[in-house]
């Protein structure tokens, strides 16, 4: 009598199956891997192609200097997002170039203003200094000249000062100027 009977041994095929499954499992896993690896290889590679007229725009914004404004991405190739932000860049560059020439002009036609009333001033003054028989009053009314002419130089200085501080081109305040 059996009062306990032994399993019966596993067969082949039930071992077969066992080791498929697990092959298969280890397969579908290392799969799984792979495709990740793939996926993130491939898209890092797509992105960076995606990217990439970025990267060259941006170079070409760094050459881009104060002194070398004419200087543009001028972006070809169809009408995105990247082409869009280029050209508005463009155009940015464009105002700014425009800008930077308004103020190289006003600047070379605001430092010629004050000499012609220093000129004033200063033929007033030799002519009274040239005159050796130049009275008191003579040179009273050159004085008298010189100090009118200061006065215009002056008006001429603020009205230069105010236009600059309203185009935003200074930022002191007067008090520093008068220092």
């Amino acid at each position: 009598m059996r009062c306990c009977s032994a399993p019966d041994p596993p067969s082949l095929t039930t071992y077969a199956e066992a080791l498929r499954a697990d092959q298969l499992h280890q397969l579908l896993v290392e799969a799984g891997i792979a495709l990740a690896m793939m996926t993130v290889a491939l898209g890092r590679l797509r992105a960076g192609r995606a990217l990439a007229p970025l990267r060259t725009m941006t170079a070409a914004a760094r050459r881009i200097s104060a002194d070398n404004l004419r200087r543009r991405l001028a972006v070809r190739g169809p009408d995105d997002e990247f082409k869009a932000m280029a050209d508005t860049f463009d155009d940015v560059l464009a105002r700014l170039e425009d800008e930077v020439e308004a103020q190289k002009r006003f600047v070379a036609n605001a430092s010629h203003e004050p000499r012609t009333p220093l000129t004033l001033q200063q033929a007033i003054v030799d002519v009274a200094l040239a005159d050796p028989d130049a009275s008191v009053d003579t040179v009273r009314a050159a004085c008298l000249r010189v100090r009118a002419a200061g006065r215009e130089q002056e008006r001429l200085i603020d009205a230069l000062l105010t236009l600059a501080r309203s185009q935003g081109g200074l930022q002191r305040s007067r008090s520093s100027w008068s220092a």
